[in-house]
Formats: C-alpha cells, sequence, structure tokens
C-alpha cells in the first residue's frame, strides 16, 4: 500500500484545492459504466475539489437571467484539466491505469464522505471545511493501491442544529430527511416541462439554483477563488430576448464549452426559462407576444400558459 504524501503534494503544485483517497469498493455509477472497469482492477480512488466563486448575483434588468455561480464557468473541465496532469506525475512515478471522472460516469459525492474529504448537508451537496459547498468534484480511479484517508461523517452534524437550507428552499424540494428532485428549481432548470407550482418562486432563473448554498452557515469565511484563468465563461447574466428565437445549433453553438452545453440540458429547457423570466415583466411579455407568432412551435402553448398567468 503506497503512501499518499508524493501524490497530495504533486496535486496542491498544480494547484489542486484539496484531494483524499479512498478504496475503490464499492463503486456506483450515473451512467454506463465505462469499458476501463471492465479490463482493469480499481483499487484507489482519488478525490479531489476545486472551489469556485460563490457571489450569488442577481440582474436588476428583467430581460436578463441568472445563472447559478457552479455554471458561471465550466469548473469542472478546469479540474479534470489539473487531474489529467496529475496522472502523467503518478505513471511516471507508479505507473498503473487511471480514469478520470469529473462530473461524469461515477457517483463522486459518496466517494467524497468515504474519502474524508466531505459530507453531505441537508441539501444533499457535499460540503468540506474551509471551502463549503462551492466545489465541484472529480475523482481519479485506478489499480495502483494508495493508502486510503478515513471517512467523514455522512451528514454534517451541525445540519441538525441548523436546518436554514429548509427553510428558505424556494419550492420546498427540500426536507431534513429527504428530497423531491421534481420539485429542485436546479433539476426544473434542466428539463423542458413547465412546473405550475414553481413559476411563483422562479424568480429570475436562466439556469440553476443556488439558495440552499447560498444561505448556509458552513459557506461563510470560505477559502477564495485563485484562479487567473478558467474554462467555458459565460458570466453572471444571458440577455433573454436573443436565447427565446435559437434555434437548437444556435444555442449550442452559444454555450459550446459551457457547463450548459452537456447532453442533459436541453436546448428547449433553456428556452422555456427564458420565456418564465421573461414573463414576469411587462418588458418581457412584449417578447412573448412576439414569441406566440414567429418562435419554435414547442413552446408556443407554454408561451401562451406564461401571458394568461402573469399579463
Amino acid at each position: 500500500m503506497i503512501s499518499t504524501d508524493y501524490l497530495k503534494r504533486k496535486a496542491l503544485e498544480l494547484q489542486i484545492p484539496n484531494t483524499r483517497v479512498a478504496s475503490a469498493f464499492p463503486l456506483s455509477f450515473e451512467r454506463a459504466i465505462p469499458d476501463f472497469f471492465k479490463r482493469v482492477e480499481p483499487k484507489s480512488v482519488i478525490v479531489s475539489l476545486q472551489n469556485y466563486p460563490s457571489e450569488p448575483l442577481l440582474p436588476s434588468d428583467p430581460l436578463y437571467g441568472a445563472i447559478a455561480p457552479f455554471a458561471r464557468s465550466n469548473y469542472y473541465r478546469l479540474l479534470r484539466k489539473k487531474q489529467e496532469k496529475l496522472i502523467k506525475s503518478l505513471k511516471l512515478e507508479y505507473g498503473g491505469s487511471y480514469y478520470v471522472s469529473c462530473n461524469g460516469s461515477l457517483r463522486e459525492k459518496p466517494l467524497a464522505v468515504r474519502a474524508g474529504l466531505g459530507s453531505y448537508g441537508f441539501n444533499r451537496i457535499i460540503s468540506v471545511p474551509g471551502f463549503g459547498s462551492w466545489i465541484v468534484l472529480g475523482a481519479i480511479v485506478s489499480d495502483v493501491e494508495f493508502k486510503p484517508d478515513g471517512p467523514s461523517e455522512q451528514i454534517n452534524s451541525f445540519c441538525f442544529s441548523c436546518g436554514l437550507c429548509v427553510e428558505k428552499c424556494p419550492s420546498k424540494a427540500l426536507r431534513s430527511d429527504s428530497f423531491c428532485r421534481e420539485k429542485c428549481l436546479q433539476y426544473l432548470s434542466q428539463i423542458p416541462e413547465i412546473v405550475d407550482e414553481a413559476l411563483s418562486v422562479w424568480g429570475s432563473i436562466f439556469y440553476g439554483c443556488s439558495v440552499c448554498q447560498s444561505v448556509c452557515p458552513l459557506n461563510i469565511d470560505v477559502q477564495p477563488f485563485e484562479e487567473s484563468s478558467v474554462f467555458g465563461g459565460i458570466g453572471a447574466f444571458v440577455y433573454l430576448p436573443d436565447i427565446i428565437f435559437m434555434t437548437d445549433d444556435e444555442i449550442k453553438e452559444r454555450f459550446r464549452g459551457t457547463q450548459l452545453a452537456l447532453s442533459w440540458i436541453s436546448p428547449e429547457a433553456l428556452i422555456k426559462n427564458a420565456l418564465i423570466v421573461l414573463s414576469q415583466s411587462a418588458e418581457g411579455r412584449e417578447f412573448l407576444y412576439k414569441f406566440i407568432k414567429a418562435g419554435r412551435l414547442s413552446l408556443r402553448n407554454i408561451a401562451a400558459l406564461l401571458l394568461e398567468r402573469f399579463a
């Protein structure tokens, strides 16, 4: 079993803020199991985080929609690039085979707990001491057996005396003992369907929701984001009248290389989000009237419903 001293030192040199190691059994997957796991016997998982800026900015102009902090740049890609450099160093030092999952096939949150990186909050997001939950996670699976770190507590004990995320959740998706994904505004911003119960609390969301993070006391006095360059920057706001008349190809090109280019976020979902935000102001509703006449057919009925509700 190999010491992790070299591994962790190289990770810090690559500006990976925090790295810990877990055993590779068991592993669970979000999607299809990659071929790597059919030909290699995993022994270790190297779990790392990348923090990101956390300002929960809101637009002052009703024609703009807000993007949640984690999606304003492609922080997963930033972390993955660092992990790939770490793998090169580990191969030179120890040999072996390695597989990177960064917002990929592996379920990274339970691995972060097993590696002692952090614990779940009531909002089902991993919180790490010194970084809070303003982080993205990535994992490297290897057939090299590194010495594992001890696990964290499954749920952060602080949460049992707090509960602010449950109290402040706009759509009441959170409870201390359960989470209703179908009510979560983060999830609802990824799908093209409209959920009537969410409209009254939608606000200015173009993509994502971070209310449960913004109110969390564990996210106060966290490490600052210190990267000089990032990938796939979008910014905090998007001008919505441009979005609603775009084709799928135009939307894919507009957000190429960003978090909004992920396969499970449909262009229609982004247009639907834009329509909801625009429907809440007189200036925005002018564009919905135009959309009913010239927008994509599959969403004209949603625009009409929104006008009926908010006009």
